[in-house]
């Protein structure tokens, strides 16, 4: 097995943890009060808190640039590239960035820092296609 499947699954279980917490807190919040249970079928009327909209905003990040990034890696196994060093460094750099990403938009929420780790996530992904244009 290619060792690509490690930061493949890694990212994975990522997105599988932090839907995990989203289902947690809308759950909590629902049974607390805090938002209607009915808010959910529209998303409309009172909404939850905004710690709430920012978890979940976080998690439907994840299906943006990053789809990129596993189409990346099942391109790299596709041609073969999934033991190649540099893919390898480029796709734990890339899950490093999207932490990084992760510590910064739900802690302080620094504009100028998130905007920095996610402008960084876009450079890695970016040289991680170069890198297998390069070797196909």
């Amino acid at each position: 097995m290619p060792p690509l499947i490690y930061p493949i699954a890694f990212y994975v279980l990522y997105i599988f943890a932090l839907f995990l917490a989203v289902a947690f807190v809308r759950v909590r919040g629902v049974k607390s009060g805090a938002v209607p249970l009915e808010y959910f079928a529209t998303y409309e009327g009172r909404g939850p808190p905004e710690w709430m909209v920012v978890l979940g905003r976080h998690y439907d990040n994840q299906f943006q640039v990053p789809v990129l990034f596993l189409v990346s890696c099942v391109a790299a196994l596709h041609i073969s590239a999934g033991r190649d060093i540099l893919v390898l460094s480029l796709s734990w750099s890339f899950i490093a960035s999207r932490l990084l990403h992760t510590t910064v938009h739900l802690g302080g929420n620094n504009i100028v820092h998130r905007l920095t780790a996610y402008a960084l996530g876009w450079l890695l992904l970016m040289a991680l296609w170069l890198r297998l244009l390069l070797l196909n």
